[in-house]
């Protein structure tokens, strides 16, 4: 089974977002569990965010959330879309592609970066347009599988990558993933196995939704968590 995890950085807390689906899922304060009252509706927390998002970035300096979804793009202030959204890509993100597969702002040069295929885009924000001379071939980020579904900046110097089940965790110092990786996402992140997770979330009422992607939104309350995913 296919699924794509979509992993991000806040201010606002631990989130898992279902992205191909529609629920949203708050790890506990221990961020090692699930709340009580969830999962439930993405659109009872984000009242105006779709479903089937690509991929997110967080801009800590101003507070704002970028949500991604075909050829557009949303800005988000803590769970609230603001006013205006969502507009094209192309109007503020010159040079990115549409359909992107994942985003994360890197602690090797606070640059950030999107990801599309085998591809990889670095983005300059004062610019607002991709770099010259990318995009470059993600084979470039030594150890990472031909294809990343999901990115995300820690506060441990690693940038953590996510591909199917699994997650590869990228030292940002040596520019390779560390030894012992990939490593399972469902055990190691939301503390359960996929076989839990799955009938946890399995529809009672004749729905047809399935456990095919996730996506984290890392709240910045817990980013001094000593982990050691």
């Amino acid at each position: 089974m296919h699924r794509t995890i979509r992993y991000h950085y806040s201010d606002i807390g631990w989130w898992y977002l279902r992205i191909q689906g529609k629920l949203v899922f708050k790890l506990d304060n221990n961020a090692i569990g699930l709340e009580s009252g969830f999962p439930t509706e993405i659109s009872s927390v984000f009242a105006d965010l779709p479903n089937d998002l690509d991929a997110s970035v967080f801009y800590e300096d101003v507070g704002k959330t970028y949500f991604f979804k075909g050829s557009q793009y949303y800005q988000v202030s803590g769970t609230t879309v603001d006013s205006g959204y969502p507009l094209s890509i192309s109007a503020k993100w010159n040079g990115l592609p549409n359909d992107l597969d994942a985003g994360f702002v890197w602690s090797g040069n606070g640059r950030v970066y999107f990801i599309k295929g085998n591809q990889y885009y670095r983005y300059n924000r004062y610019s607002e347009a991709v770099d010259s001379g990318y995009p470059r071939p993600l084979s470039v980020w030594r150890g990472l599988p031909a294809s990343i579904e999901s990115a995300m900046q820690w506060s441990n110097s690693r940038t953590y990558f996510f591909s199917g089940e699994e997650y590869y965790r990228f030292n940002d110092r040596s520019f390779r993933v560390d030894t012992s990786y990939p490593r399972s996402t469902v055990q190691y992140w939301i503390g359960c196995e996929l076989d839990d997770l799955q009938q946890a979330t399995t529809p009672t009422s004749g729905s047809n939704t399935y456990m095919s992607s996730l996506a984290v939104i890392m709240l910045s309350s817990l980013i001094s968590l000593q982990l050691v995913k």
